[in-house]
């Protein structure tokens, strides 16, 4: 199959904001939690940095393959 990358999906929880996503995410990653939530508005085509319940949001997560489920945080120049 292609050798693009294949970034991590979530559904948006209530509660769920941009900015806790982000604390969550991009605290092992290089990038700021501003330069993540930029990149998640971008590339999930928001309009607004509104979310909510039900969405559905690609995160600059790399799935990785492993037996323990963690992910690896890559950062994106495009």
């Amino acid at each position: 199959m292609g050798g693009g990358v294949s970034y991590h999906s979530i559904e948006v929880q209530d509660g769920d904001t941009l900015w806790t996503i982000a604390e969550e995410y991009s605290s092992d990653s290089s990038m700021s939690t501003d330069e993540f939530i930029k990149w998640v508005g971008e590339r999930n085509n928001l309009s607004t940095y509104t979310i909510s319940a039900g969405d559905s949001l690609v995160l600059p997560v790399e799935k990785k393959l492993g037996i323990n489920g963690d992910y690896q945080y890559v950062m994106n120049e495009e």
